[in-house]
């Protein structure tokens, strides 16, 4: 081989190598994010998807407790001190998890537990495309004017869900904006201009708010709303916080 043979090959060993590196480091990269950014959703498992709607930037859970031993009389559904009152329980709960329905992630979540739900693997080919084109609508929607809240709500004792479902399947648009609220980080209040409530066995509801014309990367907002008196005390506020720059996906702000 001629020493002037060499120079193309190794030009290739270079560019081969500088590959390999570049290759490894968006590995490592890959390895430090979170997994709805290292991975598309079409491969999160059930986990994954029950993660990004309770526990994510997009997704909160509040809980509320009673700090002492309780019970619930079995006959008026009330919590109590008293001893050999009915069902006995420790540390009764209410949990209320806050997602923003209109960020691209819980949606992708959304249509992700769909394939779960419709075993989309075992699906045939003109299934599948069906199926790809029904949430493919869904995933496009664009919310310019607007930001839809999830709440879900659970007691852990039957009672107490009971009357949450009762409290909150009763409530209208005219009966929730009094005391609920999207709060921006200039201190702006925002009352919902939309309100829906799941019936029967559901157990969720969700808010429409203006979406805010501008958000800054250091802003934060949060959506404010009151539990109800059904627990024998004072009613209380939840508040379920979101800052902007934890809600970067895929490069941009979604919300």
């Amino acid at each position: 081989m001629r020493p002037l043979d060499l120079i193309p090959l190794q030009r290739a060993v270079m560019k081969s190598a500088i590959a390999i590196i570049l290759a490894l480091f968006v590995a490592l990269l890959m390895v430090g994010a979170e997994f709805w950014q290292a991975k598309p959703y079409t491969s999160w498992t059930q986990k994954e998807v029950d993660a990004i709607t309770s526990s994510s930037p997009w997704a909160q859970a509040v809980v509320l407790r009673k700090v002492n031993l309780v019970q619930v009389r079995r006959e008026f559904g009330k919590f109590a001190t008293g001893a050999g009152e009915g069902e006995g329980t420790q540390n009764p709960e209410v949990s209320y998890t806050v997602s923003l329905r209109t960020a691209q992630p819980i949606r992708e979540a959304i249509a992700r537990a769909a394939a779960f739900d419709q075993k989309y693997d075992q699906m045939d080919s003109s299934s599948k495309k069906q199926f790809d084109q029904k949430w493919g609508q869904f995933l496009a929607q664009q919310f310019a004017d607007k930001v839809i809240v999830n709440v879900k709500y659970s007691a852990n004792t039957t009672d107490v869900d009971r009357q949450l479902a009762t409290y909150w399947q009763g409530q209208t648009l005219d009966t929730i904006k009094v005391d609920t609220y999207m709060n921006g980080a200039d201190g702006e209040r925002v009352a919902p201009i939309a309100f829906w409530a799941g019936k029967g066995a559901s157990r969720e509801f969700q808010l429409a708010f203006p979406r805010p014309a501008k958000s800054p990367n250091k802003a934060s907002f949060s959506v404010e709303f009151k539990h109800p008196d059904v627990t024998d005390e004072p009613s209380s506020r939840i508040i379920a916080r979101f800052n902007v720059k934890d809600l970067q996906y895929h490069g941009q702000v979604t919300y």
